[in-house]
C-alpha cells in the first residue's frame, strides 16, 4: 500500500454582514490519497459496497479518516477492449483538482488499454479532469421513463405499409445475425467481443417479451424492421433494441408499435422504460420526441490507447 499525502485547500465560503462588509472563510483540510492493491477489501472494511466488480487495485481518498472519494476500474464482459473507470464522490467538497490527481497514483497500474470514463451526474465536476487527460465525448445516454399514453399520442397506426407484414418474434438465426450486425453498426468506437450467435442470442433473449416484440417482414420475407420489448416492474415495460431498414420500414414500425401500446394499456401497463444512445441511429430516430428536451442520464467519454 503506497500513501501520498496532499495538503489541499477546500474554500468552504460563508458570507456574514458586518458594518456593510462581507467576510470570507476559508478553512484548511488534509486529503489523504492511498493506492490500494486489494480496493474492494478496504471499502467492505468501511461498509462501502462498488456498484461494479472491480479491478484489484483502486485509490481512495480520506480526510480525517472519512471516505471523501474513491477510483477503480471495471471490466465489460461484453466490450473487452476498454476498461471502465468510476469515481464514487462521497464528500461535496471533492473538487476536479482531486480526481486529477486520484487518477494521477491510479495511472501507476492500469493497464494498457483504452479507458472509458461514464459520468452520471455533476458533469461540471469532471470537465478539468476530462480535458486534463485528453478523455474525449463519444456517446450521450437517455433514459426518459414515458406514460404510455404519451406514447401512443406520439405513434400513429395509420401508417403501416402494404407491403409489409406483421409476424410474430421468433428467435430465428436471420434475427439474431441481423439484430447483432446492427448493434456491432452502432458500437464501433467501444467494440463488441468476438462472439458466436448462441452467446449473442442469451444476450438479446434475457427477460425478452416476445408477445409484445415486433418483427416487420418485405414480400421476400426479409427482415426490415424490428422492435424487442422486454419486461420490467408491475406496470412498466423497457422498450429495447430496434431496427428499421429505411423511411417505409419505419412507418410500419411505428404502426405496429401503436398497436402494441394499445395492448399494453389494456394490461395496465402506464409506463414505458427508454435507453436511447446517441450513436444508436434506429432507436435515436424512433424515440427522438421524448429525448430532444431531456438532459442525458450518462455521459461516455474514451481515452484511446495509441500503444
Amino acid at each position: 500500500m503506497v500513501a501520498l499525502n496532499i495538503k489541499c485547500i477546500i474554500i468552504n465560503i460563508t458570507f456574514r454582514k458586518y458594518k456593510n462588509k462581507l467576510l470570507l472563510q476559508k478553512v484548511g483540510v488534509t486529503m489523504n490519497l492511498t493506492l490500494h492493491e486489494n480496493i474492494t477489501g478496504y471499502l467492505q472494511a468501511n461498509n462501502i459496497i462498488q456498484n461494479y466488480p472491480s479491478s484489484e487495485y483502486g485509490v481512495v481518498c480520506e480526510t480525517e479518516n472519512n471516505i471523501a472519494a474513491y477510483l477503480y476500474y471495471s471490466k465489460n464482459l461484453y466490450h473487452s477492449s476498454a476498461i471502465y473507470l468510476h469515481f464514487a464522490i462521497l464528500d461535496k467538497d471533492v473538487d476536479s483538482e482531486t480526481l486529477i490527481k486520484m487518477y494521477d497514483k491510479f495511472n501507476e497500474v492500469l493497464p494498457s488499454s483504452n479507458i472509458i470514463l461514464q459520468v452520471h451526474r455533476n458533469f461540471d465536476l469532471y470537465e478539468d479532469f476530462i480535458k486534463t487527460n485528453d478523455f474525449s465525448e463519444f456517446r450521450k445516454t437517455y433514459e426518459p421513463e414515458v406514460g404510455i399514453q404519451k406514447m401512443i399520442t406520439r405513434f400513429s397506426n395509420n401508417n403501416f405499409e402494404e407491403k409489409h407484414t406483421n409476424k410474430n418474434l421468433s428467435m430465428t438465426d436471420g434475427l439474431q445475425e441481423l439484430s447483432k450486425q446492427v448493434y456491432q453498426s452502432t458500437h464501433e468506437i467501444n467494440p463488441l467481443k468476438n462472439m458466436d450467435l448462441s452467446e449473442w442470442k442469451d444476450l438479446i433473449t434475457d427477460d425478452l417479451d416476445i408477445e409484445h416484440s415486433i418483427v416487420i417482414c418485405d414480400q421476400q420475407d426479409d427482415i426490415v424492421a424490428y422492435l424487442m420489448m422486454y419486461e420490467n416492474e408491475d406496470a412498466y415495460k423497457d422498450a429495447g433494441y430496434c431496427y428499421f431498414k429505411d423511411q417505409e420500414a419505419k412507418n410500419s414500425l411505428s404502426s405496429e408499435f401503436h398497436n402494441v401500446l394499445l395492448k399494453l394499456e389494456e394490461t395496465r401497463i402506464t409506463h414505458l422504460n427508454l435507453e436511447v444512445d446517441s450513436t444508436d441511429t434506429y432507436s435515436y430516430e424512433l424515440f427522438r420526441d421524448f429525448i430532444e428536451d431531456e438532459t442525458p442520464s450518462l455521459v461516455s467519454y474514451i481515452k484511446q490507447n495509441n500503444d
